[in-house]
């Protein structure tokens, strides 16, 4: 079936494994389905939608609502909520009940989730700084990690900064993305396994390497490209061991004219070389770029152990996802921002460990909610109400 996107215009087609997916998932209440409808906005557009709830560098100097401590959040001082720092969040000294409102039939469904959710405080950021991280207070959608300053995106890691997209089990990274199961590693992009590595993009397994791209099981490599099981090359060519020491050490890595220079002479050297139309590692039946341990992924990106899901960038564990930005474990979920270990999660955002909840947001532990904001272990409430 083909589509014309309301928004940009274009024509975007919907298969019939994509209603059959609708159909899956579409909720059931009293025992009878709701089907939830087919898009009707082209990938990217939806795709552009569920950024724009995400913010995920732009932090902010404000006091907590209600112990007026100064913190750093993700929203500024002229958001219409309040906004509470973590511990405050998660104590008991409030309850999200009771800025409810019971639903008006008569008025746009939209409308009163949006009154409810202009009155509930808001966690200040999205971390488990205090509980399952240690230390890592400035962090964005991180977990489980332990001196981190600035990550957005990740969780496992240790003692990294300026480091994110979906980072996962790194030790002493900085300005680094996409990286996972790496050490000691700077200006690193799509690349897992890595250790001691500097200024490299789309590698694996690699030791000792500055300025690579497409490098595989090498180690103490300089600006290659594509090699597999090699070392002590530069610039692809091989020298003898004593050689290529004595150029690195003639190297000044700590001068940034000199590795602005590098950089450039790297990009030169690789611009006209082959490149992979998509990176996939034990995958079967998948399109999409950085893929890993897949099977029966569409159109996805930078995922890790998914299946049937389509749609779905930067997470880890997916099964039948469409349309998933930046989550780990998620189950028979659509259209979300962020639904990690959730099931039959619908148009939310920043629900985790949740079960069928419908246009919610950062809902946590919870089941069977509908239109709701800041709740935590509540079952069966629409609008904050019981």
């Amino acid at each position: 079936m083909q589509q014309k996107c309301r928004q940009c215009s274009a024509t975007f087609e919907i298969t019939d494994d994509d209603l059959a997916f609708y159909d899956k998932v579409s909720p059931i209440f009293s025992g009878k389905k709701c089907p939830i409808p087919p898009p009707t906005l082209c990938p990217d557009c939806r795709q552009q939608r569920r950024s724009t709830w995400r913010n995920e560098w732009s932090f902010h100097a404000r006091t907590c609502s209600k112990c007026n401590r100064n913190i750093v959040s993700v929203y500024s001082d002229d958001v219409p909520f309040p906004v509470y720092c973590i511990r405050c969040w998660w104590s008991d000294e409030w309850d999200p009940l009771e800025f409810g409102q019971v639903y008006d039939p008569s008025r746009p469904f939209i409308e009163q989730f949006f009154e409810v959710n202009n009155r509930v405080p808001h966690i200040m950021i999205m971390n488990d700084n205090g509980v399952g991280s240690e230390n890592c207070e400035y962090t964005q959608d991180f977990t489980n990690g332990k001196n981190c300053y600035m990550f957005c995106g990740g969780w496992y890691a240790e003692n990294c900064y300026y480091c994110g997209g979906n980072s996962l089990r790194v030790k002493f990274a900085v300005d680094s993305y996409f990286l996972i199961e790496s050490e000691l590693c700077y200006e690193c992009l799509d690349s897992r396994k890595l250790y001691n590595c500097h200024y490299l993009q789309s590698c694996e397994h690699c030791t000792d390497c500055l300025f690579g791209y497409d490098l595989k099981g090498c180690s103490n490599c300089f600006g290659c490209f594509g090699l597999r099981q090699k070392q002590f090359h530069w610039f692809n060519q091989p020298l003898p061991e004593k050689e290529y020491r004595n150029r690195l050490a003639a190297f000044d890595t700590g001068s940034f004219s000199a590795i602005q220079s590098m950089e450039a002479e790297f990009r030169k050297a690789i611009v006209n070389l082959p490149r992979k139309g998509m990176n996939l590692i034990h995958c079967e039946n998948c399109t999409g770029d950085y893929l890993f341990n897949c099977k029966d992924v569409c159109d996805s990106y930078m995922l890790f152990n998914a299946q049937n899901s389509r749609f779905c960038d930067k997470g880890e564990g997916q099964v039948w996802c469409y349309d998933i930005l930046h989550t780990g474990n998620p189950q028979y979920c659509y259209e979300n921002l962020t639904p990690d270990n959730s099931y039959m999660t619908h148009f939310s955002m920043w629900c985790w460990v949740t079960k069928n909840v419908l246009y919610s947001d950062n809902c946590q532990n919870c089941e069977h909610l509908f239109g709701c904001t800041s709740m935590k272990r509540a079952k069966h409430c629409i609008l904050n109400t019981q």
